[in-house]
């Protein structure tokens, strides 16, 4: 009985790792979202960057940050072991009627599971897709350069 209880707390705590990975990339998306909408609202163009801990104001440039800047994705741990990975700009620009000017991949993984999530942002309108990051040839090491292609949706059950 032991075993099992060590086997059943061992899926527990990766399966709250694998969510907060999907967490952090949901946020992520929603945040564009937020952001592309807030500038076709206010009909004013507006940026943010994506740094280690989320969405932050453009750190330079006149650019006005969007409303969905300051966004954290990160869980309330102290330190937190998620990783984020992209080939955006340093500043995502988004027009003054809500297109995106720039585009690119994120993903998102944990040092304490082996979950890749990614999240592709097409231009002009911001779509945006969701997947798993598959790419056994290249890991996600600095200088690797990131493949939209390796990001696959997720199975339909």
């Amino acid at each position: 009985m032991p075993v099992l209880t060590v086997i059943s707390i061992g899926h527990g705590i990766q399966t709250r790792y694998r969510v907060e990975v999907v967490t952090a990339l949901r946020d992520m998306r929603l945040a564009l979202d937020q952001a592309r909408l807030s500038a076709r609202r206010q009909r004013r163009p507006c940026g943010l960057s994506l740094g280690t801990s989320g969405w932050q104001p453009p750190s330079r440039g006149a650019l006005p940050a969007c409303l969905a800047s300051n966004r954290s994705f990160y869980s309330t741990d102290k330190v937190s072991a998620l990783r984020i990975h992209t080939n955006l700009p340093e500043v995502v620009r988004f027009t003054a009627n809500g297109l995106l000017i720039d585009g690119g991949l994120v993903v998102v993984s944990s040092l304490r599971s082996t979950e890749r999530r990614c999240l592709v942002v097409s231009l002009p309108l911001g779509i945006t897709r969701v997947g798993r990051y598959v790419d056994a040839a290249a890991g996600l090491d600095a200088g690797t350069s990131l493949r939209s292609s390796s990001c696959r949706p997720d199975e339909r059950r």
